[in-house]
C-alpha cells in the first residue's frame, strides 16, 4: 500500500477493487482516493465513507451467493 500513489500514476489507473478485511476498509478507501483513483468496487463487508467526488459501488457477497444459490435451485427443479 506504501506504493499505491506512484502505481496509480504510472499505471494510470483510475479504478480500484476493495477486497480487505472490513477493520481496513476505510482506511485503504482512504489511501486509494488520496492516490488518484476515481471510482471504487467494493467486497469489504464494511459501510465505508467516500471522499467527494470517488465513486463508490459496494457489492454484498452474501446476498449476491443467496441470489445464485436461488437460480440454480430453479433451474434444478425445472429440469425434474
Amino acid at each position: 500500500m506504501r506504493e499505491a500513489s506512484r502505481s496509480v500514476r504510472r499505471e494510470k489507473a483510475s479504478i480500484a477493487v476493495l477486497a480487505v478485511p472490513a477493520v481496513a476498509a476505510q482506511k485503504v478507501l482512504d489511501l486509494v482516493g488520496r492516490a488518484g483513483i476515481k471510482a471504487v468496487l467494493n467486497f469489504a463487508p464494511a459501510q465505508l465513507k467516500p471522499r467527494p467526488g470517488l465513486l463508490l459501488k459496494a457489492v454484498d457477497l452474501k446476498i449476491q451467493l443467496e441470489n445464485l444459490v436461488f437460480h440454480l435451485a430453479r433451474a434444478e427443479e425445472a429440469r425434474r
